[in-house]
């Protein structure tokens, strides 16, 4: 039987466009050494909203 899906957790993702929702589903760590964010956020396309994913620096994320 396969294990639980990982917890996916609420985060702040502070970029290009200033501070956003995003779901936090995991980390992964750099070839250098630093972890990295999966995140999936919306984004403005326009004048409509977009779903990103993205690997994001652990710096740039806060927890909601």
């Amino acid at each position: 039987m396969p294990g639980e899906p990982p917890q996916i957790k609420h985060c702040w993702v502070t970029g290009y466009g200033g501070r956003q929702p995003g779901l936090l589903p995991g980390w992964r760590r750099t070839p250098a050494g630093n972890w990295e964010g999966r995140v999936v956020r919306p984004v403005p396309q326009g004048d409509r909203w977009a779903v990103a994913e993205d690997w994001v620096p652990a710096e740039l994320l806060e927890p909601a």
